[in-house]
């Protein structure tokens, strides 16, 4: 059969699936579409194993794709209730998110910065996938030993042994680009991160941002402005140099501005730092995400209302700490007269371990003040430095057992100029007084177009960008009821142009709004970075807000929200 005759009996099968499914032709020619591009990615790629590649993504997606199309067809042509489509959606959540996992897994490269960006959305995707995704976080497949042992040789131009006098097999965590050892070394004894880039990430990243670029350019517009933001952003992670470099500045910057007990940046060791390998100060902590899994655990981050928070002060973190501590002293010295006793006798009858009661683990801090300083550090690089990082998700956060912040990553950044961050900081302050008219005024001289030039979408836009998702004040702007109603207006429009220079600043806002949904909070960056955008806009900084005077019912209720101690929640509040 000629390859006409099979094109023409595609297009005979899509017609049919139309006319039974009265899916309109904008599907079917997506589809032909489609079919073309498995067709020209196969004479177009030269190497074999790209072919491969490209193929098995087309071959897994068209699976899910179309189930999940066709369940909202139906519910769209009123063949299927609400309640039932949801149901549907649940089922194949289920189903789909571990094969998503597995497909992602074995790609690697380019879709894990994918799975790690979905992570950031716990209002979209569901918990089957909230958990898939952030595997990806800190669980990626690691390379054997043997390919990072000679990419660090072949970097360094030594043996391994003469470098360091201690070096971890086991990797620390694997990501998209590379993975992290521990080690000590042998120079100075100081323990040390080692990072090294995966030797083949290089030649699959043009393949893997062609291909996407390729369907977003089909099927979404707005994913499509998204990846041709990011993709020199993401090429220029592989440099590790510059990453070194950024470091350097950021954590001389931060170390010296900020209170050591709230955030660190740890410093980087030039001379071990090459194009593949950096090699950093070493940072004990745990990553930020599993308390982002904790937290969520239970809840529909979809209908979930969300509020925002205040930092406690110093005499209340006390207090929080204070309790948080006893709490877990009691319980674990009560664990371990558990343990000792009645635990030794179940192993004496041939239980596998004396531990019959798990021991707390946890951290002296409010997440409140976790997320105050991690949003406070953000927008000081943003709007006082000339680079900053765009990717702050909780893969890239630790928590030591004081409650410092550690950052390690600085892999995706950008580097603003003096306009761009004043443009930035005046559409805040106006976004903050909630003044409509210069809102879009400066959202338009940043470069910002919407199809129909509705005045409501482009004030919402610029909200919903760069602060939070207001919804009560978008319910207001389009006079409905219900974040799907103000979702559904605010769909009734789109960006034209979303200029370049601008998306690091929404990426940024973006993911910091991902992190603080786990945790039930949607700060308004416009609000916690006022006095940095006064500093560039007017030069001056504004006084801090006066604490209330009643401090001891605020530090009851810190403390009753953060500690049940080891009585109940109701009982406690009958105490104080």
């Amino acid at each position: 059969m000629s390859l006409k005759a099979r094109f023409a009996l595609i297009f005979l099968a899509l017609c049919i699936v139309n006319y039974y499914f009265q899916m309109s032709l904008m599907y079917v020619s997506k589809s032909l579409f489609t079919i073309g591009a498995l067709a020209s990615a196969y004479f177009s790629i030269t190497h074999r194993t790209n072919v491969l590649r490209v193929f098995k993504l087309f071959y897994w997606l068209a699976k899910p794709v179309c189930h999940y199309l066709l369940v909202s067809k139906l519910h769209k042509r009123g063949w299927i209730t609400e309640e039932k489509c949801l149901k549907w959606n649940a089922k194949l959540d289920l189903i789909y998110a571990p094969q998503s996992e597995g497909l992602f897994r074995s790609l690697r490269g380019f879709f894990i910065k994918i799975a790690q960006r979905c992570s950031t959305r716990p209002d979209v995707y569901s918990e089957p996938y909230m958990e898939a995704f952030e595997n990806f976080l800190a669980n990626c497949p690691p390379e054997p030993f043997e390919v990072v042992k000679s990419t660090i040789e072949a970097e360094l131009k030594k043996p391994l042994t003469q470098i360091f006098s201690r070096f971890d097999e086991k990797a620390l965590g694997a990501a998209s680009i590379g993975q992290a050892h521990r080690a000590t070394l042998k120079e100075t004894g100081q323990e040390v991160v080692v990072k090294v880039q995966y030797p083949w990430i290089g030649e699959i990243i043009d393949v893997d941002f062609g291909t996407m670029l390729f369907l977003a350019g089909l099927f979404h517009e707005g994913e499509y402005k998204y990846l041709k933001g990011i993709s020199e952003i993401y090429k220029g992670e592989l440099d590790f140099r510059k990453e070194a470099e950024t470091i350097r500045k950021i954590s001389t910057a931060v170390n010296s501005e900020f209170d050591p007990r709230l955030v660190h940046v740890p410093i980087v060791y030039d001379q071990y730092c090459t194009d593949n390998v950096l090699v950093m100060e070493y940072f004990p902590g745990q990553l930020l995400s599993k308390f982002c899994k904790q937290a969520r655990k239970g809840r529909d981050m979809k209908t979930e209302k969300f509020s925002s928070f205040t930092p406690p002060t110093d005499i209340e973190l006390k207090v929080i700490r204070a309790g948080v501590s006893l709490r877990r002293k009691v319980w674990n010295s009560m664990a371990s007269m558990l343990n000792k006793s009645f635990g030794v006798a179940f192993a004496g009858l041939g239980r596998d371990t004396s531990q019959i009661v798990d021991y707390i683990q946890g951290l002296d801090v409010n997440i409140d003040q976790v997320l105050d300083t991690l949003i406070d550090v953000t927008g000081f690089q943003i709007f006082h430095l000339d680079v900053f990082n765009i990717d702050p998700h909780s893969g890239n956060i630790l928590i030591d057992s004081e409650g410092r912040l550690g950052l390690i990553d600085f892999g995706q950044i950008w580097e603003s100029t003096k306009q761009q961050r004043e443009l930035v900081a005046k559409l805040m302050l106006e976004i903050l007084k909630r003044d409509k008219e210069a809102t879009i005024q400066i959202l338009k001289d940043m470069g910002y177009k919407s199809e129909k030039d509705d005045a409501d979408f482009m004030f919402m836009a610029a909200v919903f960008l760069f602060d939070c998702f207001d919804y009560e004040l978008g319910e207001k702007v389009f006079g409905v009821k219900g974040r799907k109603e103000v979702l559904k207006a605010f769909k009734k429009d789109k960006l034209s142009e979303f200029p370049p220079e601008y998306f690091s600043f929404v990426r940024v806002s973006m993911v910091l709004r991902g992190v603080c949904l786990n945790f039930l909070a949607l700060p308004s960056f416009a609000k916690h970075w006022e006095k940095y955008c006064l500093q560039i806009v007017k030069g001056t900084t504004p006084r801090r807000r006066k604490k209330s005077m009643n401090w001891f019912s605020k530090m009851t209720s810190f403390a009753i929200k953060s500690s049940t101690l080891i009585v109940p929640k109701a009982d406690l509040q009958t105490i104080f």
